[in-house]
């Protein structure tokens, strides 16, 4: 596949010096009104006998919106659980991540790592960048980019199919790893009641392997709060909101607060103190 590879490529770069050769000579004796029209020609051209299809993701949110920067730490998150540990890749760079226990490892600038899909071969190859440079403060705007590369006859499989299961992994993978938060209403700031605030991470050894209860019941806990985690797309087809209750009542000490905690630790949830004397109504909640 390697010398495949190579051949391919080295046939593209002969193919590309030719016309490069070509597009000069056009330039210097097509007039200025002809000349765009050649030079989308060639392009086009070129572009028709690549076999290749690259397709770039770009961590800039400058937009406004955050679905650009999502998707690049979702594909950074997935090459680091499900790549890396494989890959023949000699660079890397340790990343903090914010909510993530420990650095996550990434390909280092011009590195490219090999992935497998259903039989099919992709590569992925982290580049950035700098925009915007100003040379008396000797610094710019850093873009970052990651492309994936892939023959085309996968086209339609890898854009369906492949792009979405590297989001979903990522995103996955993102969410075991992260550190879990206990956050609470019953602050407030600048007169701001209901505000949900962060008050430190979220540790409790609690599990369900830790629980005193009977084991028939554990399992069928379990299994439903489960059920629930991977049910989002069920409810969704219901017309349901995505919910789930469980009402604990007993005295102090038997075992309420480790109950949630062992909850918390199964589905990876950051909790949730609710103080219900600092709500004064529904539209003074600030939660989510």
């Amino acid at each position: 596949m390697g010398s495949q590879q190579g051949a391919n490529n080295l046939g593209m770069a002969m193919a590309i010096a030719v016309f490069m050769v070509i597009l000069t000579t056009f330039q210097q004796f097509l007039s200025s009104r002809f000349r765009p029209y050649a030079e989308g020609f060639i392009r086009r051209f070129i572009s028709s006998v690549d076999p290749y299809v690259q397709i770039k993701f770009h961590e800039d949110s400058s937009d406004g919106s955050l679905k650009n920067s999502e998707a690049f730490n979702a594909i950074e998150t997935y090459l680091s659980c499900c790549c890396l540990s494989t890959s023949s890749s000699s660079r890397f760079k340790a990343k903090s991540v914010r909510d993530i226990r420990e650095p996550i490892l990434c390909p280092d600038e011009g590195e490219r790592v090999t992935d497998y899909y259903q039989g099919i071969e992709l590569w992925w190859e982290f580049k950035e960048r700098t925009e915007d440079y100003d040379r008396f403060r000797g610094s710019g705007r850093k873009i970052k980019c990651y492309t994936l590369t892939f023959r085309k006859t996968w086209r339609e499989k890898v854009v369906n199919e492949y792009v979405k299961h590297v989001m979903e992994e990522g995103t996955a993978a993102a969410a075991n790893q992260r550190q879990l938060k206990l956050y609470t209403n019953s602050g407030h700031d600048h007169g701001e009641f209901g505000k949900w605030k962060c008050m430190k991470n979220f540790d409790h050894p609690a599990t369900f392997a830790t629980l005193g209860m009977e084991e028939s019941k554990k399992q069928d806990i379990i299994d439903d709060l489960k059920w629930f985690s991977n049910g989002r797309d069920y409810f969704r087809s219901i017309g349901k909101p995505w919910k789930r209750g469980y009402l604990l009542y007993g005295p102090p000490g038997t075992g309420k607060s480790t109950m949630i905690a062992a909850m918390a630790n199964l589905l990876g949830y950051n909790v949730y103190d609710l103080e219900l004397t600092t709500i004064r109504n529904n539209a003074s909640f600030k939660g989510y």
